[in-house]
Order: C-alpha cells, then sequence, then structure tokens
C-alpha cells in the first residue's frame, strides 16, 4: 500500500508589472469613530494580536519595563507550565498594592522593598476576574462599552469566548479605556464622566465643555 500523498496542483505565480504598494492597517483618524459604533471597533482581538504575558516570579519592577517595552499598560500573569494565573497593570505597580502587600505579610526589615514584590503577589488572580462574553460584546455598541466601564470602574475589560462543548473558556480580547478615550478623540477622564449615550455625544460635540 503506498504511503504517497497527492499534494495537489500548484498555485498559478504572476508577474508584478508596475510598482506594487504595501498592505497597510486599516486605520481610522480619532474622533472619526461613533458612540453607536460596534464594539468591536475597539476591542484588542486575540485572534489578530497575540497577547502580552509575562511569568508571576519576575519582579513588579522588571513587569514594569516590560510593559514600556511592549507598548502596553496591563500584563497577562502566567504560573507553572504556562497556565494564564491572573492579570497585573501598571495601576497596580505604581499605586499602593506594593506596598499593601508589604505591609500585610509585615515586612519591617529594612533590607525588604518594593524589589522583593513579584507580579503574582499584586496580580488580580483569575478568579477575581469580572469578564465580558464575546457573544454579547458581538452585538454591543461602544457605547454600552463606555457604560461598563463606568460600572465597574475598572482601565480595562476581559473578554472571553465559551466554546460551545463544556471546557474552559477562551481569553478572547480586551478593551482599554485609554484606547477607547483615543479612538473617541476623547481623554479617559472626560469619557468616564459622561452618564449616558447623549450625553457621549455631547461631549463629542463639545469636547472642551464639562459633563453635569
Amino acid at each position: 500500500m503506498s504511503n504517497s500523498v497527492n499534494i495537489g496542483t500548484a498555485l498559478p505565480r504572476l508577474k508584478i508589472t508596475r510598482d506594487p504598494i504595501l498592505a497597510r492597517p486599516a486605520f481610522l483618524a480619532p474622533g472619526m469613530l461613533k458612540p453607536d459604533a460596534l464594539a468591536l471597533n475597539v476591542m484588542t482581538d486575540f485572534r489578530q494580536v497575540t497577547p502580552i504575558t509575562v511569568d508571576g516570579g519576575i519582579s513588579i519592577d522588571q513587569a514594569l519595563q516590560h510593559m514600556i517595552h511592549s507598548g502596553v499598560r496591563l500584563l497577562f500573569v502566567t504560573g507553572r507550565d504556562a497556565r494564564l494565573i491572573g492579570l497585573i497593570t501598571a495601576d497596580d505597580i505604581q499605586g499602593e498594592k506594593p506596598l499593601r502587600y508589604l505591609q500585610a505579610i509585615e515586612c519591617k526589615d529594612r533590607s525588604c522593598s518594593r524589589r522583593d514584590v513579584l507580579a503574582r503577589n499584586i496580580m488580580t488572580p483569575v478568579a477575581d476576574w469580572e469578564v465580558l462574553d464575546y457573544e454579547a460584546v458581538r452585538r454591543a455598541s461602544i457605547a454600552q462599552v463606555v457604560a461598563t466601564f463606568k460600572a465597574t470602574g475598572c482601565r480595562h475589560l476581559v473578554v472571553v469566548e465559551r466554546p460551545p462543548e463544556p471546557g474552559r473558556c477562551i481569553v478572547r480580547g480586551l478593551f482599554s479605556a485609554s484606547r477607547l478615550g483615543r479612538e473617541l478623540g476623547l481623554g479617559v477622564d472626560v469619557l468616564c464622566m459622561a452618564k449616558s449615550f447623549a450625553d457621549i455625544e455631547r461631549v463629542l460635540a463639545h469636547p472642551h465643555g464639562e459633563c453635569d
């Protein structure tokens, strides 16, 4: 019995007769997106962009440098066997969390400092995440995402995809309040002051005005 495999027909080849143009990602200038546009327009989709991870055993200062070099403010934290165990943000590292951790373990030694704080010590563990369902996000508007940021007080929202068969969910994407503000042409603080769909549109129409 032959084990040979039919590799099929070769694809046709072409000759380039004029100067080619490199394809570029689609880009919308700040302010072009409107609140009623689909939320997927501002979601970082991990089917298209590789999520950035960090080992939970590295120091928080190393994690912060990794963020700076990668141009992000959130890292997913992994443990043994590259298992996803949490996430850490720049606000976690630069805020009060490191000090609170050192106080919690009663670290009173003068040699004990933030250098001893690891990413896994101050991360938000998976069990504490409040996530969005991709199926709901797929039909949602940007205005609804803004409302969700306001309701949670978070700067990032994780989106998960639940496979039809029982099992682990898939972390499909991420919403960032800072990216959302850029896409809408608004600062994050201004964006978070809006109270409704109409209020968002009013702020967009008068970006230098104040929210009530």
